[in-house]
Order: C-alpha cells, then structure tokens, then sequence
C-alpha cells in the first residue's frame, strides 16, 4: 500500500499564512488575529454562537497543524444538540500564556458570559480557565 503524506502549508518569512488560508470558500475573512505567535480563526457568526452558549468546550491537537506551529486549540459550543468548533488557534508553545491570549482576543469581540468551560486536565488549560474566565464554573474531562 501506498500512503502518501500531505503537505502542509507554512507561513511566509513574515508569519503570514497564504492567501486562500484568510477566506472563507465564501470567499469570507476568516482571520481574527494573527502575529507571529498565534493565528486564531473564526467568523463573526460564529462568535455569534458562541456568545448565545453557556457551555463552552476547549480541546487541543498536536497533529494537524501547519509545520510552523505546536498545536491548535479549538474552542467549541453546543449547537443544535452537538458540540460544534467554533474558534481555532494555532499556537506556537503549549503554554498558560499562549492559551490566556487567545482567549482574550476572543472575548475582546464581544461581551460573552458562559456559565462552564470544559477542558482537559493539562495545568496549561486548567490555568486558562482559573485565569481568564474566573466567574464560571470549570470541568475537566479525559
């Protein structure tokens, strides 16, 4: 059997991602924030979403992410009866404060008011939750 890997699309020299990485297929802007530490993606109907949900999900993956960055980290709410990715970041350390900034760009967008987050045990997400969202109620899940 053959396997053939997939490549990745890398960031230009100044940490910018390509142009068909910005947009929607809707031809959409995509891009929320993005330096050299952190891209985060989303839409604004999907901060919309996120902003009608008391219960948020965070998760993270080391696999998928383009070969400049550690990992990516998704933010997810309850929509129609399933859990739905939201808001992504890719991030270039597996740290309190790299977790800590995407947050705040998110929230920064609008006044949002979960009641739980739910995250893994990883001190670097526990901290996140403690640090950024300290009013709301946090659940961890293996």
């Amino acid at each position: 059997m053959i396997q053939r890997q997939r490549t990745t699309e890398t960031v230009d020299a100044d940490g910018r991602l390509p142009d068909k990485l910005r947009k929607t297929y809707r031809d959409k802007g995509f891009i929320l924030h993005e330096d050299k530490k952190l891209i985060i993606f989303t839409k604004k109907t999907n901060l919309s979403i996120l902003k009608q949900n008391k219960y948020w999900f965070a998760d993270r993956t080391f696999k998928v992410c383009l070969d400049d960055y550690y990992q990516l980290f998704i933010l997810h709410a309850m929509m129609t009866n399933a859990i739905t990715p939201l808001v992504y970041g890719l991030l270039i350390r597996k740290s309190a404060e790299d977790y800590n900034l995407l947050i705040e760009k998110v929230l920064e967008q609008d006044k949002f008011q979960p009641e739980s987050i739910m995250t893994d045990f990883e001190t670097g997400t526990i901290k996140l939750a403690k640090d950024m969202l300290p009013n709301i109620l946090h659940k961890g899940t293996f």
